[in-house]
This record gives C-alpha cells, sequence and structure tokens, in this order.
C-alpha cells in the first residue's frame, strides 16, 4: 500500500489487471499518482480461479467510520471514463450500469441513490437521501469519451523501445533461450536482447529473448 492525500473533488484514476496463469489469476492493481504523474504499482495477487479473468466489475461508496453518527452525512462518487479491454484486445467503454445495493440486513436501503449527472454515474448514500430510481434498474452512460493512452499496463499493443545503454538484471530465476523474463536496472549489461518497455516510470521492461541465443544471462 501507499499513503495517499485523498482530496474530496478530486478525480482519481485507477486500474486493475488480470492475468491467468494456468489454473490461477494474478490480479494487480495501480493508482495514479496526480503530483508525480505517473502510475503507482499498489499490488498484485494470485490465487485459485480455474483460469477465470476479471467478471462482474463493481464501484461502491463505503462508509469505514460506522460511528452511529457518519450515517446521517451523504457520501457520494462520481465514476467515468471506465473502459474494459476483452481478451480479444479490443477496448469496450463501459456506458451501461445497474444501480445494486448491499445485501446486508443491518445496511440501510432507504437513503441510497444512484444516477447520471454532469456526463457520469454517481452513487450515494447517507443522510436524507431518498432513491431516484429502482434498484437493479440500468442506467446509461450517453458516452464514455475517449480512451486513455497513458495506462501503464496495456495488453496485446507494442511497448516503446527501451532507450539504447539500458543496464538490466533477472529479477527471477534464469529463463530458457525461447522464454520470457522481467528485466530491471542494475550494474550487468545484457547484448544482443530485443526488449519492449513495460514502464518508463519504475524502469522495467518486459523482455523477448530471440531463439538463436544459446544461453539465457544468469541472476
Amino acid at each position: 500500500m501507499t499513503d495517499f492525500d485523498w482530496q474530496i473533488g478530486q478525480t482519481n484514476r485507477f486500474v486493475v489487471t488480470a492475468t491467468v496463469q494456468s489454473n490461477k489469476t494474478a490480479y494487480a492493481g495501480y493508482l495514479w499518482q496526480p503530483d508525480q504523474r505517473a502510475w503507482k504499482h499498489l499490488v498484485t495477487f494470485r490465487t485459485r480461479t480455474g483460469g477465470q479473468r476479471l467478471t462482474g466489475l463493481y464501484s461502491f461508496v463505503e462508509d469505514f467510520r460506522r460511528d452511529g453518527r457518519s450515517v446521517h452525512e451523504v457520501r457520494r462518487a462520481r465514476f467515468f471514463a471506465g473502459w474494459v479491454q476483452t481478451t480479444a484486445g479490443d477496448w469496450t467503454p463501459l456506458i451501461r450500469a445497474r444501480f445494486t445495493a448491499s445485501g446486508a440486513e443491518w445496511e440501510s436501503k432507504d437513503n441510497i441513490d444512484a444516477g447520471l449527472a454532469d456526463g457520469a454515474y454517481y452513487l450515494a448514500t447517507g443522510g436524507s437521501l431518498t432513491s431516484s430510481r429502482a434498484l437493479r434498474s440500468l442506467i446509461d452512460l450517453p458516452g464514455a469519451g475517449e480512451r486513455p493512452t497513458d495506462l501503464p499496463v496495456v495488453l496485446g499493443e507494442d511497448r516503446p523501445p527501451c532507450p539504447v545503454g539500458t543496464r538490466f538484471r533477472w529479477l527471477t530465476s534464469p529463463a530458457r533461450p525461447t522464454g520470457r523474463c522481467w528485466w530491471t536496472a542494475s550494474p550487468a549489461s545484457i547484448s544482443g536482447i530485443r526488449a519492449r518497455c513495460f514502464s518508463k516510470t519504475v524502469g522495467r521492461c518486459f523482455v523477448f529473448i530471440p531463439k538463436a541465443m544459446a544461453e539465457a544471462p544468469s541472476c
């Protein structure tokens, strides 16, 4: 995790990826840091899924205080510019959502609301709110705008070439001549490698090892 100075009214950006690894899936989360104008990799965790990818996308407004007084305060969030990349590599805008609520008996269903405002979805809860629409109803967004092009991971697209003279070392055990491996900056230089940058901000590249190499560098 990381410290983040969350500001009311400030737009925050998030990316979640899912990478199938045999019968497991590795999920990674990224947070945009506006002061640094860079993506922060927060976490990656892997679990048994039977090889499933992301399904069932949800957003919510949480009441972390739960002190008996917070329920009387309105909490509201806007969600917009959402996109999903399919397994075929195509990008699809998130322009339809369904209004749902927690099924917990102790959580109120009376003072919640959802809808559209200023070209975005909104979710709200608490205070004297009343629902403007029925639960389970669909909400259609007129448009999603242009797809962001500065994402930390864009599957199925070429990465820009790594800078000439970049130095690398293995992050994993030695790979086979035809395998793939993660690299990062280090004093040991590697020649004869065709690399594509994964993220210039963190200095990492995804390296494709030519089949002609007799052996891969060791750690």
